[in-house]
């Protein structure tokens, strides 16, 4: 069985590239050696460069052999500059008339009209542009992968996928836990004898910086906060300015420590040090894992996120962590002090989450894709 995926990879600095690497690191672990051919132009206009990424693809595939796809629709090119993904199309129709591989698509979120009519009528407009998107994905994957029920029952609720050609794998987490002394890396990082809050991911539009920034201000001045805002384009770096400027703003500067891109190796140090995670989304357009979640759940951190229903729907399943209300900056207070200082819930919230860890490590995620590849060519 050949494998190769099609997806963003480092050095490019995205969710999908992370994944992929992951996930293909894992697989030569128990015996297979995908192959990846990365989209290195993941904004292209033409719609050639798809097609000839589908026939570098192809080339040499059987009928027992598997291409799997990493979907995020801004990942696929952009006609005319405004529709996102659309050549998703080109490459799916050209694998088709140049191999008889099997074709398997991750999509990595899924829109749901419910979430689109709160907000505004361009969500609603976008909706009907994935329906037209997921024609094409239904027509000419013969398999489609999410990391979760609740996408699941999206994609055939709502979307009219065909439930037999549908299948979960969860969000892979990290197989070796990199634990540090906390309270020495709390000292290395300037913060001796502080509690720690921990705000990780790419610097986003939906997060709302602000509430937090405002939540730490009417906290105990123990009490300091990380950030790490990368920014991959001009929109983040709004974003990025906008926490500068709320910071100064509420005279936070000596809480609060902003880091760039952080590297693999120097994630150990900011997680082993950190008391309890963030996660104060104020939207979704549907059902999504995160990756920053999945990152502070291996380190066993109390995690606090918004109550959004794809985060109500994780705590229901796996009650590993906590969620506040998005829009009320008491109640955030609140749920952090609980999670600060309550030492049952700590508990109870660490011993969910090395569970929810030990069933979805990487390794284990590996062996349920390697099993689906093997049904699937059967």
């Amino acid at each position: 069985m050949r494998i190769k995926f099609v997806s963003t990879y480092p050095p490019t600095r995205c969710g999908l590239a992370e994944y992929t690497k992951n996930l293909a690191n894992s697989l030569k672990k128990i015996g297979e050696n995908p192959e990846v051919v990365k989209i290195d132009r993941p904004y292209s206009s033409r719609s050639s460069y798809f097609v000839n990424l589908a026939k570098k693809t192809s080339k040499g595939m059987s009928d027992n052999d598997i291409i799997h796809i990493q979907f995020q629709i801004f990942r696929f090119g952009k006609l005319l500059k405004i529709f996102p993904g659309f050549y998703i199309i080109y490459l799916l129709k050209t694998l088709k008339k140049t191999t008889n591989a099997k074709v398997i698509i991750t999509l990595h979120d899924v829109p749901t009209i419910k979430d689109a009519r709160k907000m505004s009528r361009k969500w609603l407009l976008l909706i009907k542009y994935y329906k037209f998107i997921y024609h094409y994905l239904k027509k000419y994957c013969d398999l489609i992968i999410v990391h979760s029920e609740n996408s699941r029952k999206l994609l055939i609720r709502e979307w009219k996928f065909d439930k037999r050609k549908v299948k979960i794998i969860q969000l892979g987490l990290p197989n070796i836990l990199k634990k540090l002394n906390k309270e020495k890396c709390k000292t290395g990082l300037g913060f001796k004898n502080k509690k720690i809050l921990l705000l990780f991911g790419y610097a986003r539009g939906y997060k709302n910086y602000d509430m937090v920034l405002e939540a730490l201000s009417g906290l105990d001045k123990k009490v300091v906060l990380l950030i790490t805002g990368a920014t991959q384009n001009k929109k983040h770096e709004v974003i990025y300015q906008g926490i500068i400027k709320k910071i100064k703003e509420l005279n936070l500067k000596d809480r609060v420590k902003i880091f760039g891109f952080v590297k693999e190796k120097d994630l150990p140090k900011i997680l082993s040090a950190t008391d309890v995670g963030i996660l104060p989304y104020t939207k979704t357009f549907g059902d999504f894992s995160s990756a920053a979640l999945a990152q502070q759940i291996t380190y066993q951190i109390p995690v606090l996120a918004a109550n959004i229903h794809p985060f109500e729907t994780f705590k229901k399943n796996n009650s590993c962590i906590e969620t506040f209300k998005k829009e009320d900056v008491l109640d955030l207070i609140k749920k952090i002090n609980l999670l600060l200082y309550n030492q049952k819930r700590i508990k109870e919230l660490k011993l969910k989450s090395k569970k929810y860890w030990l069933e979805n490590k990487w390794s284990k995620i590996a062996e349920k894709t390697k099993k689906i590849y093997l049904e699937l060519i059967k």
